[in-house]
């Protein structure tokens, strides 16, 4: 049986996320990558520093994640 996995439009947004999680765990570089996701994938935030705020608690979440293996 072929593999048949199916790419949805959140697929392109993991390896960067984890990249960082795994690389530089740099929470301005986290929060900077998850607005321009944000702004420019799924059309949620403007260029506001209030929108980019927001995700900084969602990188410190993220980098709170044993990514280690």
């Amino acid at each position: 049986m072929a593999d048949t996995k199916l790419v949805d439009e959140y697929d392109y947004s993991y390896m960067p996320v984890y990249r960082i999680l795994v690389g530089s765990r740099s929470e301005q570089e986290l929060t900077e990558l998850l607005f321009v996701l944000a702004r420019d994938y799924y059309g949620v935030a403007s260029d506001t520093q209030q929108h980019f705020e927001i995700g900084r608690p969602v990188a410190r979440k993220l980098l709170q994640i044993d990514v280690g293996l």
